[in-house]
Parts: C-alpha cells; structure tokens; sequence
C-alpha cells in the first residue's frame, strides 16, 4: 500500500509564475506513477475534487485558493533519459531540462522548447508551441493516467491536436510521461540557438511576473496586435497591468490579487469585443475560478489560428 504524503492548507501563489493565489485544501508532490495513482484513488474515495499542476505557469489560481486536492507534478516527478534519438520524461520534467538533456547527447530539434516556462506534462496537454513549432511536431508518443484508473500510451494521433488544444484535459486524462522525437545536433549549436531564443524572448517579451500569452490567436490577427491597437497596453487595473512590452500578457507589479488579473482579462476581451465583434480567448486556465468573459468560454464561433 503506498503511503499518501499529503500536506494541508499550502499556499499555492509561489508555485505559480504569476505569484497569485490562495491555498490547496490538501497538496502533494508525488515521486512515481504509484503515487500518483494511490493520490487519485484517494481523492475519489472521499470525494474530494482534485487539479493537476506543473511548474504553475498558465495557471490563474483564485484568491480562495482551493477546496480539494493539487497534485503538483513538477521538480519531484521529473525523470529524463534519452535512447535511439528518442527523449523519455515524466510529466514534471522543465522544457528546459529536456532541451539540455538532449543537447548534452548531441541531440537536437527541440529548442523551441526553452521559451516555454513549464513541465513537458503542460506541454503536451496544451500542445504548446512557439516559432512555428509545437508538441504536435515533435511528440511521439504520451503515457497518461485515465479516470477509470488505467495507465495508456498514446501515439500522437490520437491527441486530437490542434491550436493549442488537446483532447486530454476532456477525457480527464493526466500526462505521466512524454516520448519525444529529436534530431543530430552539436552541443555547440543547441546552446547558440537557446542564446539566439532567450535574446528574442528578452526583448520581445516581460521580464515581469507574468503567466506567459494571456489569449490564443484568433484567425484575423494577433492578439496582442489587436489589443495594442484598441489602446489597452499599458492598462492597469489595480496591481495587474497589460504589458507594456506585449500586449498579450499580463504582469503582476507586485502584489496583485487574482480577482485583479481576471477583471483586467475581463476588460481586455469587453473592448476587444466591442471594437471588433470577436471574443479573446485565454490561453491560461482557472483554479477555483473561471478565468474571464462568461460569453467568451461558450463562444465557439472564432476559430483560433
């Protein structure tokens, strides 16, 4: 019998990029699949609702905090091998650990990765992406727990991918492992691409507290051209602030409250919608709260680019 290591009442804002956010009921840091399992198990015995989270980037947790379970797949459950140009990680591993881990064997094609501040879990989950590639270029094949308590690997067709969606979360499926495809490369040229990235990332992007793009990209443009153009950079509401470096994230100045970031989210999309007859829609996902618009979450009629 696995021995549940659970804590009671922890803060959840410093486990999240955007420092926000109240307590878990009950937290727990899992090290093997058996954990995670018995975790799960436990929480449905006694009915007690639970959220997987990562390294807590694309997460707006509530001021409450909440009422049940977070399972935190992150430093403790992150695992990495390498094998035949095929990298091997358990959910929790960084973005970045798998790219240097890679590069280290001489592999590559995976650099894309490291402007992505997460697990490889949250990354397959959201088939997250940026500079042209995503998870869906590169991901072979992902283990995941199921609800009725079996563990499958799936290859990447059967994920449903598409602009940043999965159809994972709609199954309740939790990411255990990913397998990934990677290419020959030098050390030397991995390292001089992640300088290239980080340079790019530095200067295009906040170096704030920020929980990374706040809305998906709808078909007609950007969306931070969009809401540069509607005048909303820079917009403050309490102690959120739409970036004045990209206007499609949202920085914490320092002492914000979550019921803050979602009003201004809120904001963003009402003039956005009034401007241009669209609804933004987020990117980043809600623990304990619905993460902005109540008509934007049900409107299907904006396909994302």
């Amino acid at each position: 019998m696995t021995t549940l290591d659970l804590r009671e009442n922890v803060q959840l804002a410093p486990f999240t990029s955007w420092r926000v956010g109240g307590p878990a009921r009950y937290f727990a840091e899992p090290r093997s699949i058996d954990e995670v399992k018995a975790l799960l198990q436990w929480a449905r015995s006694e009915n007690v609702p639970f959220f997987v989270i990562g390294r807590g980037s694309n997460l707006l947790i509530s001021d409450e905090g909440f009422a049940g379970l977070v399972i935190r797949l992150a430093d403790k459950f992150g695992a990495v091998s390498l094998e035949n140009g095929r990298l091997t990680a358990q959910a929790g591993c960084s973005t970045m650990t798998a790219v240097k881990a890679a590069a280290q064997a001489g592999w590559g094609g995976v650099e894309f990765l490291s402007t992505i501040p997460g697990t490889l879990g949250g990354t397959v989950v959201m088939n997250a992406g940026a500079h042209q590639s995503s998870m869906a270029d590169i991901l072979e094949s992902a283990t995941s727990l199921m609800p009725d308590g079996s563990v499958i690997t799936e290859g990447v067709a059967d994920l449903g991918y598409r602009y940043r969606h999965s159809n994972l979360r709609e199954r309740g499926a939790v990411v255990l492992e990913a397998v990934i495809r990677l290419e020959p490369r030098s050390p030397e040229a991995v390292q001089q691409e992640i300088l290239m990235l980080s340079k790019w990332r530095r200067e295009r992007q906040p170096q704030a507290l920020s929980a990374g793009s706040v809305f998906t990209n709808p078909s007609m443009a950007s969306a931070g051209k969009l809401i540069e153009d509607a005048g909303l950079k820079g917009e403050t509401l309490g102690r959120a602030q739409v970036s004045t470096v990209h206007a499609n994230f949202i920085v914490n100045l320092g002492g914000a409250q979550a019921a803050e970031i979602n009003a201004l989210i809120t904001r963003v999309q009402e003039r956005i919608h009034a401007r241009h007859g669209l609804w933004l829609h987020p990117e980043v996902r809600g623990v304990g709260l619905e993460v902005g618009h109540a008509e934007a979450r049900h409107d299907p009629t904006q396909p994302s680019a």
